[in-house]
C-alpha cells in the first residue's frame, strides 16, 4: 500500500513539474534606449525621419534594419487563466522603404500593423462578427529601440 501511494505521490509531482513554466532570463526591455509608441485604433503606422527625430533619435546614418519595434498586439488580456501567456514582448514583423541603400533617410520609412485597442471576434453560435472592447487601456504599446536587426516583411509575406 505504502509503494502504490507513493508510486501515486511521484507521478503527481512529476506531472507537476513538467507543467511548469520555463521564463527568458532577460526581458527584451533589460537593455538599451527604449521609447514607448501609443496606437488607438487598428491600422498601419509609419515611422519615418520627422517621427524618429521627435522621439530624439539621431538619423544620421542610420540603417534601416536596426529599427527594432516589439509589443504584444493589442486587445484585451483573456480572463481565462487557464491559458499559457507570453512572458516577454514579442518583436513585431514590419516593412521597410530605404531607397535600396540600407540607410534610412530623406522620404525613407518603416511600417507596421497595429490590431489597435479592440478587438474583432467572431460568435460561434451566430457566425456575427462582433467587437470586444478593451475595459482597461484605450492605447495599445509598442517599444522602439535602435540598434540589432529588426524582423521585415520579405517578399513572399514571411517574417524574416
Amino acid at each position: 500500500m505504502k509503494q502504490r501511494v507513493l508510486l501515486i505521490l511521484t507521478a503527481f509531482i512529476g506531472l507537476f513539474v513538467q507543467s511548469q513554466r520555463v521564463y527568458k532570463a532577460n526581458s527584451v526591455l533589460a537593455a538599451g534606449n527604449w521609447y514607448k509608441i501609443a496606437v488607438e485604433r487598428a491600422g498601419i503606422y509609419k515611422i519615418d525621419i520627422p517621427f524618429l527625430s521627435q522621439l530624439g533619435i539621431n538619423s544620421a546614418n542610420l540603417s534601416s534594419g536596426s529599427i527594432r519595434l516589439f509589443g504584444n498586439g493589442g486587445g484585451m488580456s483573456t480572463e481565462n487563466n487557464n491559458i499559457s501567456r507570453p512572458d516577454d514582448l514579442g518583436g513585431e514583423c514590419d516593412t521597410g522603404s530605404s531607397g535600396g541603400d540600407g540607410v534610412l533617410s530623406g522620404t525613407d520609412y518603416i511600417l507596421f500593423f497595429s490590431n489597435g485597442v479592440d478587438r474583432w471576434i467572431k460568435d460561434s453560435i451566430t457566425k456575427d462578427s462582433l467587437i470586444r472592447k478593451n475595459l482597461y487601456s484605450d492605447k495599445v504599446y509598442y517599444y522602439l529601440i535602435v540598434g540589432g536587426n529588426g524582423k521585415r516583411i520579405g517578399g513572399e509575406g514571411e517574417c524574416r
